[in-house]
Formats: C-alpha cells, sequence, structure tokens
C-alpha cells in the first residue's frame, strides 16, 4: 500500500525548516509491525508549502494520507485533503495532531473528504488502524480513533516511550526529507512527553494527560550523537518543562554540549524551562552556557496579576522567590527572561501596567518575551462554559510565525485569538499592546532604560509614570519629525489593524523579508541610526527637565551619553572606551567606586545591516544582545 502524509511548515530567514517529527515519529513506530513494515510503501513527506496542487497529484494513487495538523498548517493541509480526495476517491485520509478537536461535533460535516481523525497520541492508534486497513478489516473501532458517526473511546497514554524507535538515529528522517534541495533542518526533540501543569491558556497539560513519561537516556544520547554527525543547526526541544528533573536532564545537556564541542553542532538550541525554575537547574544552565547553546532561562509568570492567576489555573506557581531566583541567576552570569501574556482574563489596563512596573522593579536589566493570547482548540480557555463566565472575546487573526518568511502561496493560516475579555475591551487591549511595545522597545531593548532607571532613582518616579510622559512626550510631537512619535503611530496603527483580523506580521525590506514582531522592527529602525537617534533622546530628556523638578541639567547631558555607550549599535567594530563625568556605574548598581571610564566588547560585530540585525534580535532577544549589560563593563 502507498502511503503519503504531510506536515506542511514554515521556512524561516535563515533558510531552515522543522523536520517532519511528528509524521516521522508515527512512521517510525508503525514500521515495527511486521504487517505494516511488510506491506506499506511511505513516502516522502509533504513538508513545503510550494505547491499543494503537486502534493494533491502526487497522493492521486495513494490508498492512505496521513496529515499532521497545526495551527499554523491547517489551511493548506485541508485543500491537500480535499484535491487527494476528489482525484483520488478511494484514498484513506487521516487527521491527527493538535488542531484537531477533541469534540468533533460537525467535523465530518464540515471535512466530508476526511475519513478518521486520531486524538492525542498517534503512534498507537495509527499502527492498529493501519494494520486492519492493510488487511482489509473494519477500521471503524479502533481506540483513540473516530470516523463519521462513531467516537470510539480513548487510548492509554503511551507507557513505555522506548518503544518508539528513533527517527533520528535510525535513519528514518532523512528518506522522509528532501535532501537534495539543500534545506537547513530544524531538528524537534523530545525528552519527554506530558506537563504536569492545566494552564488555562495552553493545550499541552490537557493534551499529554499531565504525567510526564520520559524517554531513555540511551535513545537521547544517540539522537544528540546524530545531531552533531548531522550536522544540525538548530535543536528545538519539545519538552513542556525541561530540567524538572534536575539530575537526568544535566545528564542529557552534558551529551548535547559535549557532541557541540566536539562536532561543532548543533550551533542552537531551543528549550522551554520547567516552569517553577528553581536554583536546581543552575547547573544544567551552566553547563549550555559553557557550550555556547544557552540563550537564556525562562522564569515564566504570564501575569502578575492574582486573580488572573487564579483565572488561568496559573496560582500553583509561586512568586515569593521569585525576585531571589532572578538576582541569583544574574550573580552566576545566566541570563534569564521572563513572559507575559496580553489579553488573559482577569486582566486589566492597570493590572498589566504594574505587572511591567514589577519586572522593571526586579529585574536589572530586563529581558521579556510577550503573547497575544490565543485560543487553542483543545485548550480549556475554549470551554464555552469558561469563555462565557469571562466574557472572552476572540477573532480569526492570520497566524503569525515571528521571523517566517512570509507566505506566496496565497493561502493564509489562521488562529483564534482574544480581542476582548469581561475586564478589558478590545480599545483597552489596544492600549495594552502599546504600552506593552514601549516598555519592550524603550526599556526592554535599552533605548531609554539607563534614563528612566534615573528618573527612577533620583526622582522617585514609578517606570508607569516614566513611559506615561513617554507617551505624552510622543503624541505631543507627532506633527514634528521626531523617530519615536512615527513607530509610536505605527504601533498604534498595527494594533488596531491586528486586532481587527488584519495580522500581526511586520515586514521592512530594509531589516531582512521576514515577518518580524513589530517591536523587534521598531528598535531596529531606531537603532540604525546613532545621531538621529541620540538627538531624539535628548530632545526627550529636554521635555523631561520642563516637566519634573529639581533636574540636573550638566548630570542628564551626561546621562544621554552613557544610555548611547550602552545600547548595541550596528557600527560596533570592536571594544570601545569612553569617559563621563558622572560614576554611572556606582550609580546604578553600587559597589565600590569603579571609576568614570568604561569599555565595552559588543555582543555582535557584523558590517552587514541586515545581518547585524538578525544576530542583535532575532538570535539575540533573549540574552539580551540589544544592549551592554553593565555588569559586563569593564573600568579604566
Amino acid at each position: 500500500m502507498k502511503i503519503s502524509s504531510s506536515q506542511y511548515s514554515f521556512f524561516f530567514g535563515n533558510g531552515q525548516i522543522h523536520f517532519p517529527y511528528s509524521i516521522a515519529s508515527l512512521i517510525s513506530y508503525v514500521k515495527t509491525i511486521p504487517v505494516i513494515r511488510d506491506r506499506c510503501n511511505f513516502q516522502p513527506v509533504f513538508l513545503t508549502r510550494d505547491d499543494v496542487e503537486r502534493d494533491a497529484c502526487q497522493s492521486f494513487d495513494s490508498d492512505i494520507l496521513l496529515c499532521s495538523c497545526y495551527s499554523w498548517n491547517w489551511e493548506i493541509t485541508t485543500i491537500l485533503a480535499r484535491r487527494t480526495k476528489e482525484l483520488n476517491p478511494g484514498c484513506v485520509v487521516i487527521f491527527g495532531g493538535p488542531e484537531v478537536p477533541d469534540n468533533a461535533k460537525g467535523f465530518f460535516g464540515q471535512h466530508p473528504y476526511v475519513d478518521i481523525i486520531v486524538h492525542g497520541e498517534g503512534e498507537l492508534t495509527l499502527a492498529e488502524l493501519l494494520g486492519r486497513i492493510v488487511e482489509r478489516k473494519p477500521f471503524d473501532d479502533v481506540a483513540g480513533s473516530e470516523v463519521r458517526g462513531r467516537c470510539n473511546p480513548a487510548r492509554p497514554r503511551i507507557e513505555d516511550l522506548d518503544i518508539i524507535p528513533s527517527p533520528y538515529s535510525t535513519g528514518l528522517m532523512l528518506d522522509l526529507v528532501d535532501t537534495s534541495k539543500g534545506h537547513k533542518y530544524i531538528a524537534t526533540w523530545e525528552t519527554n512527553r506530558g506537563c504536569c501543569f492545566a494552564c488555562a491558556f495552553c493545550d499541552w497539560g490537557s493534551a499529554t494527560k499531565s504525567r510526564i513519561r520520559n524517554f531513555s537516556q540511551e535513545k537521547l544520547f544517540a539522537e544528540a550523537e546524530w545531531f552533531g554527525q548531522s550536522q544540525i543547526v538548530y535543536v528545538d526541544c519539545a519538552d513542556g518543562n525541561f530540567g524538572i528533573y534536575a539530575d537526568r536532564d544535566y545528564e542529557i545537556a552534558d551529551r548535547l554540549c559535549a557532541v557541540k564541542e566536539r562536532t561543532g553542532f548543533p550551533t542552537g538550541l531551543n528549550l522551554t524551562w520547567v516552569k517553577t525554575s528553581s536554583e536546581r537547574i543552575m547547573s544544567i544552565a551552566k553547563r549550555l552556557s559553557s557550550a555556547g547553546l544557552l540563550r537564556a532561562v525562562s522564569l515564566s509568570v504570564q501575569s502578575f496579576d492574582k486573580e488572573t492567576l487564579g483565572i488561568i489555573k496559573r496560582s500553583n506557581i509561586k512568586f515569593d522567590v521569585f525576585e531571589n531566583l532572578v538576582k541569583k541567576f544574574s550573580d552566576e552570569g545566566i541570563q534569564s527572561y521572563t513572559e507575559l501574556i496580553m489579553g488573559l482574563p482577569g486582566e486589566t489596563v492597570t493590572s498589566f501596567k504594574k505587572g511591567w512596573e514589577t519586572l522593571a522593579s526586579i529585574y536589572p536589566q530586563p529581558t521579556i518575551m510577550t503573547w497575544n493570547c490565543s485560543v487553542f482548540v483543545n485548550a480549556p480557555m475554549n470551554d464555552r462554559a469558561y469563555r462565557t463566565k469571562h466574557g472572552i472575546m476572540t477573532f480569526r487573526s492570520p497566524a503569525f510565525l515571528a521571523h517566517s518568511v512570509p507566505l506566496v502561496d496565497g493561502i493564509v493560516e489562521h488562529e483564534e485569538m482574544v480581542n476582548a475579555t469581561a475586564t478589558c475591551s478590545q480599545e483597552e487591549l489596544e492600549s495594552i499592546y502599546v504600552y506593552n511595545w514601549m516598555m519592550l522597545v524603550f526599556h526592554s531593548f535599552g533605548i531609554l532604560e539607563m534614563v528612566a532607571r534615573y528618573f527612577n532613582k533620583r526622582n522617585s518616579m514609578t517606570y508607569i509614570e516614566f513611559y506615561d510622559h513617554l507617551l505624552d512626550y510622543c503624541l505631543s510631537c507627532i506633527v514634528d519629525d521626531n523617530i519615536f512619535s512615527k513607530e509610536l503611530l505605527v504601533a498604534r496603527a498595527h494594533a488596531s489593524r491586528g486586532y481587527s483580523g488584519g495580522g500581526w506580521g511586520h515586514v521592512d525590506p530594509k531589516l531582512g523579508e521576514i515577518a518580524w514582531p513589530l517591536e523587534e522592527a521598531s528598535w531596529l529602525r531606531l537603532i540604525s541610526d546613532n545621531e538621529a537617534l541620540k538627538k531624539s533622546i535628548s530632545k526627550f530628556v529636554t521635555y523631561m527637565k520642563h516637566h519634573v523638578a529639581g533636574c540636573d541639567a550638566t548630570e542628564l547631558d551626561d546621562l544621554i551619553e552613557f544610555q548611547m555607550f550602552v545600547l548595541s549599535s550596528p557600527a560596533d567594530r570592536g571594544d570601545a572606551e569612553a569617559s563621563f563625568k558622572y560614576d554611572w556605574l556606582q550609580f546604578f548598581i553600587g559597589g565600590e567606586l569603579v571609576g568614570m571610564t568604561y569599555i565595552k566588547s559588543p555582543a555582535v560585530i557584523e558590517a552587514d545591516l541586515m545581518q547585524w540585525g538578525y544576530k542583535t534580535m532575532w538570535f539575540g532577544r533573549r540574552s539580551q544582545r540589544t544592549k551592554i549589560r553593565l555588569r559586563d563593563l569593564r573600568s579604566v
């Protein structure tokens, strides 16, 4: 039997695309069943989005089409399935993946070209389905699956994950992709399955039934070796809580680091750290850092509002040690960051601002990742009663994958996104977006961070008050040739367009033909011209002098020079030295007197502006390459 499959993905700006890991894991397991291995011919996976009609035509004589469905490939997958069924009515079309609804009422009426859907983990269910189909036996009663008119009982989770052979170390993965086109592949890596949290906005815990199950270290070590031997540039770890088993996960990280040090690969690693990060993961972070595989450690919060945390079932994650953890990681030279979600039920404009105030106060130099609140099909937040109780309103938004190459196939993927709740109207959510944009660009990325910290310390001005001043200033200067005001107008229009269904990708050809998060593009534009930036900072400081009593003009003029000095710049070409009238390190971080002449070592030296932007912002945002950390300055 000829079996085709799809797991459509996106290219990212550096020419990389994910391996079809989910499909490969399924095939890896089902091929352990003799009758399937002997009687099924698995074709290369449809992965790139360049020609869905071609893919459908290649399935004209397929007996089965397997489709791995995610929010970012749902539309193109349904087009493939529909067209395949038109060309080949006898093909059995099987859908699985996170975008297949657990509650499938009405699904087959909306998608008549689908014959079977698989719920949950697919390896065991697919093996039984294929076995029945190959032997021409009825397949409508297979546990874990659903057919038109019949929903079967759920299948228990796989207890022994090592019954699934590695699609990497067995060599299967390279049989399922086209290696002739020279694509750079991102390797998805599972070291375990499951999540012990049940956050309302996430389908991870509900999808994996909470209890975490581990793959064996023997299998993982073999995969790490394969990454190095195959020169895989980037590994994307799919664990929900890496580091939750500190000793075990240290050994896994250590092996990957050893492979990197021996072979040079992988060069990048993405992790979702355990949601209750503690000092126990410090050794893991240090080891990854020693091999150049650590960007930063996440200390997840999502919100600082207690009511909101209760509503989204994150109140079990404690914050009494949060500030202490931030300090300890900083003292060890380990960069940490946290995440906020805009639009969570219970959140208000005031509570969101207070959350930022807390972060700006706790973090010595904050690195923050923020997201819009999406509603996933199988997440607890999508429950009708939950949505009604919290007044959750949603809209269809074009799916946004940061730094991906904009689509050229005309097939727009969508995600369902919150644009209002009982505590936050759409207008208020737009103002949250703009405020968040401002805090990221000017504070987290560093444009005005030193100025804000100065007024916070010298004038007891809260960060909310400072950035309210900035907002008022930008609005008062819209008619002037002011780069801050220009970017603010872009942000306001972007928020209005985004929450009205216009999408979130921002493309600026000068920054590269990729979809940027707006805050990253804004920072790159502001930083591209040092003279214009310094002029704009000076004008705003002059504005502050007129609105805040007791300002020292000489001190502020020197502060502007220091603010510019600690920002990364595309003009950086090596170590730079500068002298100041005031001891700014003593002022901001205290300690022993350190002098007034400092040397900085830029994190990125790159003559090509576009590549500099990629390395500094895209690859370097979490590790804070947008600015020089004060602790990294050297005094003379």
